[in-house]
């Protein structure tokens, strides 16, 4: 006599939960799993409606009310899933740091979060702007004095691919603030990057390097003389973070 395996799905207080069978040609089902046995599955739409058998050949995967998965097996019992404890172990919070941007008198950290399934990231750079140069500026035959201030936006990443290690993203990127490095010029930037993202997913350490393509608008300008206030210019940024992950 083969064995039967009984599974409690539900208890007394629970009787309108529904599980869900998912079929190999795609259907999903709702209703309520009542035994598994060693060749079929044993399920009702309703409380109140008849018992049919289906194959296991024909499941993928069945969900319980607790929201558990189960990989469906013609020839062995059900194995148990943790797809939400995979995902509770992805690293989704990064707090950053850009280097490089140093060199053009930015210190620059971004915290970024991630949603669950780590495909789309909220990032929120904020920048104290100086001039690393004393009062030599990249602008040529010009002086930006001293002081500081401030830059701030935000960026949405949208990261595709297989690959979780070496991973693609692209998106808008938006930024506001006044550059002391540039003549103390007030401006936004609008861009779209393309860049790639390098780490483990559930390591510590990540890195990001990206371009930007877009435009800047000036708003105004204390310091330089050979930039138009109130006018929009062609505007890129090579980009690279570093950061740590939790």
């Amino acid at each position: 006599m083969k064995k039967i395996i009984v599974i409690l799905l539900f208890f007394a207080g629970t009787l309108n939960a529904q599980d869900k069978l998912f079929y190999a040609n795609g259907t999903v089902k709702k209703g309520i799993v009542v035994s598994i046995g060693n060749e079929f599955v044993f399920f009702k739409a309703t409380d109140t409606s008849e018992v049919k058998g289906i194959k296991k050949s024909e499941l993928v995967l069945i969900e319980d009310v607790r929201g558990t998965l189960y990989h469906i097996s013609a020839n062995s019992n059900l194995k148990t899933l943790r797809p939400k404890q995979e995902a509770s172990e992805i690293k989704r919070n990064t707090l950053g740091l850009a280097p490089i941007a140093l060199f053009t008198g930015r210190a620059t950290f971004i915290y970024e979060r991630l949603n669950e399934s780590g495909t789309i990231g909220l990032a929120f750079p904020l920048s104290l702007t100086f001039n690393p140069y004393d009062n030599d500026s990249v602008v040529s035959g010009t002086s930006t004095g001293g002081g500081v201030n401030f830059f701030g936006g935000v960026d949405v990443n949208f990261y595709v691919g297989k690959n979780n290690n070496a991973k693609f993203f692209m998106g808008p990127r938006a930024r506001y603030g006044t550059d002391v490095f540039f003549g103390k010029t007030e401006a936004y930037t609008l861009q779209t990057q393309f860049g790639w993202r390098f780490g483990n997913p559930q390591g510590i350490l990540v890195q990001h390097l990206s371009i930007g393509f877009g435009f800047v608008r000036v708003i105004s300008v204390a310091n330089v003389t050979n930039i138009n206030p109130r006018q929009s210019y062609a505007w890129y940024s090579l980009n690279y973070r570093l950061g740590f992950r939790w």
